[in-house]
């Protein structure tokens, strides 16, 4: 992707721990490594200075107790963007610790935040939030969203493949003898519900069996052409 937009060099960080620590130092305009090594290195990226610090899958840092979080946070850098298709997924806790890393200042201290958009009962549990239109324009300058429906006029048509795959013996024997059993409850004239939950069940160990026979009877390696297929 750096090469689709961009002449600048990049450096991917990999490696034994003393080669990692040469690479955090190199020239290049790009250095990339994942959320494990930051916490890994985290001593010898601090001692670079990094004009800017982008993360990727922002969400990683949504829970601000966890130690990614913290140590991320860390990170000192002139500007800060971070990547997100789901910047919330539950609580506004996460939005807030997300933001934080963009600009700590920009939504207050914590307790002011959570004091003026939570709704609580009176031992302090969360039943819900308020004034969020008011939060959405507290975020415009620092959030830029983009909606399906800007970006799909760029992405190209999706291709549906159908693709095939017979099923190995041991496969079709399990299919098999559970379809005896759909056989033979559909026959009925009249389904009980233990008859309505056997034919479910039934259905199930079928659709599962299709995937692999481990899913079914628990023996381990497993008989699946998908899994074949798919290596």
């Amino acid at each position: 992707e750096i090469h689709r937009f961009s002449d600048r060099k990049e450096q991917l960080v990999m490696g034994r721990a003393e080669d990692r620590a040469e690479q955090y130092r190199n020239p290049t305009f790009f250095t990339i490594c994942n959320y494990e090594q930051v916490l890994r290195d985290i001593m010898v990226i601090e001692s670079s200075k990094w004009d800017l610090i982008i993360l990727d899958e922002g969400q990683r840092i949504k829970n601000w107790e966890a130690q990614t979080t913290r140590i991320v946070k860390s990170l000192k850098s002139r500007f800060a963007l971070v990547l997100s298709g789901t910047p919330m997924e539950n609580r506004l806790d996460e939005l807030y610790s997300v933001v934080q890393f963009v600009d700590g200042r920009h939504l207050g201290p914590g307790f002011r935040f959570f004091n003026k958009y939570r709704i609580t009962d009176d031992k302090g549990y969360v039943l819900g939030y308020q004034k969020l239109d008011e939060l959405r324009e507290q975020l415009k300058p620092i959030l830029l969203r983009r909606t399906r429906d800007m970006v799909m006029k760029d992405l190209p048509p999706r291709n549906t493949e159908i693709i095939h795959i017979p099923p190995t013996d041991e496969q079709r024997q399990l299919h098999t003898a559970h379809m005896q059993i759909v056989a033979s409850i559909t026959r009925k004239s009249f389904i009980s519900e233990m008859d309505l939950l056997r034919l479910r069940q039934a259905l199930l160990m079928c659709r599962m069996t299709a995937d692999s026979t481990k899913l079914v009877d628990k023996q381990g390696p497993g008989f699946s052409t998908k899994l074949q297929t798919l290596d």
